[in-house]
């Protein structure tokens, strides 16, 4: 194949993947730092991160490249170790190179979110991305489909992310994309029980 991961990637990940882990490419963690950016904003949007935490623009940028470090680190080190240990269980057979490889290229939709929808919201929106009131955007119906768009564009986007992830996994491991799924509703339930056991723990000794 003609190979151009940014390209073959929305429709061929597991044949990408296998031309990836045949070249081993050097720029893992930048694609995963890049990547990740996209979901901090999501994450700092969503939590209305401009009314609590940070009241202007350069904060807000500041806050989330800082938190995306945070985020990218946790990726290349400690994502793949936990998900090649779950995934062994399901008869997948790979290491944390390959897995790294998969995350990092699964997350090219993510670059694509962040330079076609979140630069120009930026630019448009300004700081009402990250508050509960947009007086601006409410009142100019242009900006608000425009806003309508660009959250379809990510929404559609973020799913076949996923798909593509599962898949760009699954070849890791090389197992099914639907092992792949199994894996991640396993990590992600024992990740909520440990928070549930946690949440109980500093409640009970709140009574202590």
């Amino acid at each position: 194949m003609n190979f151009n991961p940014w390209v073959s990637i929305w429709l061929k990940p597991r044949a990408t993947m296998k031309e990836v882990f045949e070249r081993k490419p050097k720029h893992t963690f930048l694609l995963i730092y890049i990547g990740t950016i996209s979901t901090t904003l999501n994450r700092a949007s969503t939590s209305y991160i401009g009314d609590d935490f940070a009241t202007n623009m350069v904060s807000i940028l500041t806050l989330c490249l800082f938190l995306t470090i945070i985020g990218a680190l946790i990726t290349y080190f400690i994502a793949p170790s936990i998900l090649r240990w779950v995934g062994t269980w399901l008869g997948g057979e790979g290491d944390n190179t390959r897995i790294r490889y998969a995350l990092s290229h699964s997350l090219i939709p993510s670059i694509y979110i962040l330079v076609f929808t979140w630069i120009p919201m930026l630019f448009l929106f300004g700081i009402e991305n990250f508050t509960l009131l947009t007086p601006k955007i409410d009142n100019d119906p242009v900006l608000l489909m425009t806003l309508l768009f660009f959250g379809f564009i990510q929404i559609t986007l973020g799913i076949w992310e996923f798909i593509i992830f599962l898949k760009c996994f699954g070849e890791a491991l090389q197992f099914s994309a639907w092992k792949s799924l199994l894996t991640v509703i396993i990590i992600f339930v024992a990740l909520m029980v440990l928070i549930f056991l946690f949440g109980l723990f500093i409640t009970t000794i709140s009574f202590i």
